[in-house]
């Protein structure tokens, strides 16, 4: 494979990570949850940092974070049990036997859940941020274009001559 379609690769490798993982204050499409008590228990254990990313269309199944009404915008992060005719969702946590009193609507949403990162206390401290992640990428970013710009060291065999 050629230089410049290696690097072409590796930048488009960086640009759809950015776009998945960067956080959506700077651009991407990921918001970053940590989970606080035991509601969604065994799914989710507090400390978990959870990545949504948010959807055209939410499903029964469907794990979201959204700013509860009732709740003085606190952020819950529940399971969608049912959708209701007017368009808004029926959550419950996993742990919990009743339902949660606010339903909220596609707007309230933050995102659907995509990634699990599991116990704070296994993240480095440096990625527990969502813009120290954004920042990190950057960097690898960064380095995959200036590293796929240096010379570097041709590895190929020359041909001995006899």
């Amino acid at each position: 494979m050629s230089r410049t379609v290696s690097r072409a690769l590796a930048i488009l490798l960086v640009c759809g990570a950015w776009l998945t993982l960067g956080p959506a204050r700077v651009g991407g499409a990921a918001t970053y949850v940590r989970v606080s008590g035991n509601s969604m228990n065994p799914t989710f254990h507090t400390g978990d940092v959870v990545v949504l990313v948010r959807g055209l269309n939410y499903h029964v199944g469907d794990i979201i974070a959204y700013h509860s009404r009732l709740l003085g915008g606190v952020v819950v992060i529940h399971r969608i049990i049912e959708t209701t005719a007017d368009g808004r969702f029926v959550t419950k946590g996993d742990n919990n036997d009743f339902v949660d009193p606010y339903t909220p609507r596609t707007s309230d949403v933050l995102g659907q859940r995509v990634l699990r990162l599991p116990g704070s206390s296994s993240i480095p401290t440096v990625v527990q941020h969502p813009l120290r992640i954004a920042a990190l990428l950057l960097l690898a970013g960064a380095l995959v274009v200036v590293g796929g710009a240096s010379g570097g060291v041709d590895h190929r065999r020359r041909a001995r001559r006899g």
